[in-house]
């Protein structure tokens, strides 16, 4: 049994992206900043570090919701990992894990 679920919420990095696939689906793509919080060893203070992760959502959903998708609104997202690898334009091997 495999089970590949996850639930993130940030804030968006960007204005989410809305596009069509080759067969015509609705594709809503953004990334979202989740703070993790830490304590500093040196200085005792808490500090947030962020961690960026890339969503992508299929259907009519994505269209439904892209005009409230927009730089800095919050967001919560569940959904299943999936990484990707491909060879950049440059020739190097570039990998990505994002939430679908």
């Amino acid at each position: 049994m495999s089970i590949n679920t996850v639930t993130v919420s940030g804030r968006l990095t960007r204005d989410a992206e809305l596009r069509q696939s080759q067969g015509g689906t609705p594709v809503l793509s953004f990334s979202l900043a989740v703070n993790e919080r830490q304590k500093n060893r040196q200085t005792g203070e808490w500090e947030d570090r962020a961690n960026y992760v890339d969503c992508v959502l299929f259907g009519r959903l994505g269209e439904a919701i892209a005009n409230r998708m927009s730089k800095g609104a919050k967001a919560c997202v569940s959904g299943r990992l999936r990484y990707s690898s491909w060879e950049g334009r440059d020739g190097q091997r570039r990998s990505k894990l994002e939430v679908v």
